[in-house]
């Protein structure tokens, strides 16, 4: 939408390197550690989960890019996941982990902002994470509304003033 003209300004994260477009500043925020969700009464509950381990489990996906990713990190851990449902509500998410009908990977921030008590949250390994970025159009660089916007965007993440163009 911020290539197009349709936002001003967008928080995104990527599972790899941002798209390259020479109109756009990605401003990196930091990154976030991925955590699987897992059952309350889970026989894999523990402090950090080896991926590998939930290779016979079913999964559940998110949105597009979130579930490409999950394909590629249960690949790389030896497995192709099963995934039976898929959403981006992350508590709807937590519902269905809840009720047993699989296991997923979401993001810390979301479980910051809520964590269902009926699922147990683990660390993952091999360690799995997210880059957070705010991106605007060069065209808007040094606009005072898209500048207060991505202070206190980088005030509330703690973030420095670094700028990848």
């Amino acid at each position: 939408m911020v290539s197009t003209g349709g936002a001003e300004l967008a928080m995104v994260f990527t599972h790899g390197s941002p798209e390259q477009d020479p109109d756009l500043v990605w401003l990196a925020l930091g990154t976030e550690q991925l955590r699987v969700v897992l059952p309350a009464d889970s026989p894999h509950r523990a402090a950090v989960v080896e991926l590998a381990e939930l290779h016979d489990e079913r999964w559940i996906g998110g949105c597009e890019s979130c579930t490409a990713n999950l394909v590629d990190v249960c690949r790389s851990a030896g497995f192709d996941p099963d995934i039976h449902h898929g959403t981006d509500d992350y508590v709807v998410t937590q519902a269905l982990v809840a009720a047993g009908l699989g296991v997923a990977l979401l993001p810390q921030l979301a479980l910051t902002a809520f964590q269902d008590p009926r699922v147990h949250v683990a660390a993952a390994t091999p360690e799995q994470d997210r880059t957070l970025f705010l991106v605007h159009h060069r065209d808007l660089a040094g606009v005072t509304a898209v500048e207060a916007a991505i202070g206190a965007l980088r005030t509330a993440s703690g973030t420095g003033s670094r700028r990848r163009d």
